[in-house]
């Protein structure tokens, strides 16, 4: 009985603790480095040193990096006056942190703000010490011109010092996973370690397009600045993409901001929006002018990209919402011994005209040794496609197609066999042969005992 009692307990135990299998989960991935080789006919036609032309989805993690040239980490630009996208990130930051209205608080442009610029041939606004402006008239006129009185005073007042302000502006890059970009100063002069490339200059942008604030900002064409005691400034837009009045306007582009120094060229970030589809372009070190004299090679550049990118390249579906990808084999089902998986969303990416589907690879990742109860639309698995052999360009999760309910009978079976199969049953073996042994010897010694009694009562009695 004592054995018996002792396996019961044993059994009871091992069940308790019996693992259950869950999902794998698997995380988004999303290509950092172009798809696609530069279009022969875009590289015959463009001016810049570096540019790169980017697909935006809805959010970043959709978005699709599609050709460039000297785009990456290697490729060193002097930024010039594009610091002011990062300038315009951090400002929306540390007004929302700060719990400031754009509308209603100020700051003043003092002697400190001018000890900054002074000597150093930065265009401004021409303000007066001690001008008060709206912090809005101060953003505005920082990412609409170079605008340095502008620049410093928005600085200082929402950081303390410029200091202070180019740190945040170091700190909030390097989160947005800008590996290779350093800023010294809000300006964008030259000297000190400011330096970006195309890629970081592509994930900077993309942050201030979050901003509908400064998104508007970007695309206003002319903004008059007032500051305390009456005075006000009109100023225009310097990128001329937006401006319709210029030779240079691109009707499609809503945003962007321009920059140039003798040492980064002629530079332009633009983002430009048809038909429901939205590209950005990063255009840098365009030289003033081509060898017949003429101007505008940034914009000739990005109304270059713009237009192949409205000609050639498309929305493609490469997966179906409900597609069926996969077969999972499930284990405790009497009925099935296997679940459809199904893509849980539509993958849609734009390719150019052409395209080779076939040349898209196809990565199953799921668990296996699933079993049941299976229950219908729950992630089991992703799909995750591929071109170039290593270049992620989608991914979607996997669901059940259907329920599948667990057997009882098959999932006792189970857990006897789990158990047989560890070390507790052997240890409970053991301990029940021990008992058992223990049993027959403490019978034999008894049976001995009892024998010589009756002997000794025997030899008594006669």
């Amino acid at each position: 009985m004592r054995a018996k009692r002792i396996f019961g307990i044993l059994v009871a135990v091992l069940l308790a603790v019996l693992p259950i299998v869950t999902p794998l989960t698997v995380s988004a991935a999303r290509s950092d480095r172009p798809l696609y080789g530069i279009p022969q006919e875009i590289e015959q036609k463009m001016n810049a040193e570096a540019y790169l032309l980017v697909s935006l989805g809805t959010d970043a993690d959709d978005d699709v990096l599609l050709f460039g040239k000297n785009w990456s980490d290697t490729a060193l630009r002097s930024p010039a006056a594009l610091v002011r996208l990062m300038v315009g990130v951090c400002a929306m930051e540390m007004i929302e942190e700060q719990g400031l209205s754009l509308d209603t608080d100020t700051g003043t442009y003092h002697s400190g703000c001018f000890d900054l610029i002074a000597g150093t041939g930065i265009s401004v606004l021409e303000l007066p010490v001690g001008a008060t402006l709206t912090l809005k008239d101060l953003l505005t006129a920082t990412m609409m011109q170079t605008a340095g009185d502008a620049a410093v005073t928005l600085a200082v007042t929402l950081a303390g010092s410029n200091a202070a302000f180019v740190a945040r502006m170091n700190k909030t890059a390097e989160r947005l996973g800008c590996t290779a970009t350093s800023f010294s100063n809000v300006t964008g002069l030259e000297g000190g370690a400011q330096y970006t490339n195309c890629i970081d200059l592509y994930r900077i942008m993309r942050q201030a397009m979050e901003y509908p604030e400064l998104k508007t900002m970007m695309g206003t064409v002319e903004y008059t600045v007032r500051w305390q005691g009456g005075k006000s400034m009109t100023i225009v837009n310097t990128n001329e993409l937006i401006r319709p009045t210029t030779l240079n306007y691109c009707a499609e582009c809503v945003a962007g901001r321009t920059g140039y120094t003798s040492e980064s060229g002629r530079c332009v970030v633009s983002v430009a929006q048809n038909n429901g589809y939205e590209y950005m372009a990063v255009v840098l070190g365009c030289p003033d002018k081509n060898a017949q004299g003429v101007g505008g090679l940034q914009y000739d550049d990005s109304r270059a990209l713009y237009k192949w990118a409205w000609e050639h390249l498309s929305y493609t579906t490469l997966v179906a919402k409900g597609e069926v990808i996969d077969r999972m084999p499930v284990g405790l089902a009497a009925e099935t011994d296997s679940v459809t998986l199904v893509a849980a969303d539509n993958v849609a990416i734009v390719l150019p005209a052409g395209f080779d589907h076939k040349t898209v690879i196809r990565e199953v990742t799921r668990v296996d040794g699933v079993d049941a109860p299976i229950e219908r639309g729950k992630v089991y698995g992703k799909l995750t496609l591929k071109i170039n052999l290593d270049q992620v360009i989608g991914e979607v999760d996997l669901v059940a197609s259907e329920g599948v309910q667990r057997s009882a009978l098959l999932y006792a079976w189970r857990q006897v066999t789990d158990f047989l199969a560890t070390p507790w049953f052997y240890i409970a073996i053991g301990v029940v042969l021990l008992l058992l042994f223990g049993y027959i010897v403490l019978n034999l010694y008894y049976n001995r005992k009892r024998r010589k009694n009756n002997q000794r009562r025997v030899r008594q009695y006669k």
